[in-house]
């Protein structure tokens, strides 16, 4: 529940900052899917898109249980809440997604031979 204790502590300005570094990950996460899908790299794009909206649903029923509008699942929130295998998780799929971003820029080809 640290959302909840996010807002307790910093107010609505905290929470919104919270909530705008999530939207610009995960605007950055789709826009990095739908160059990956211009560039012809289908599976890189269904990877980032993959994670994006895995962060994406995390984030909203995180938030949606401190909220009180659904009951409490025990999920976390990414890169917030300090859970071992989660932050574990968050990092390699942020990772991972760093590195699609890599490849597209790069222009690496590679992948379009085997794909």
């Amino acid at each position: 529940m640290i959302f909840s204790v996010i807002g307790e502590e910093l107010g609505i300005v905290g929470m919104m900052f919270v909530l705008l570094c999530f939207a610009y990950i995960l605007g950055k996460g789709f826009n990095i899917a739908k160059e990956a899908l211009k560039n012809g790299r289908k599976y890189s794009s269904y990877v980032a898109f993959g994670i994006c909206t895995w962060f994406s649903m995390q984030v909203s029923v995180n938030i949606a249980m401190n909220l009180g509008l659904i009951p409490i699942k025990g999920f976390t929130l990414p890169l917030i809440s300090y859970g071992g295998s989660s932050m574990i998780f968050a990092i390699v799929a942020l990772a991972i997604l760093l590195r699609i971003d890599m490849e597209n820029r790069a222009g690496y080809e590679k992948q379009k031979h085997f794909v």
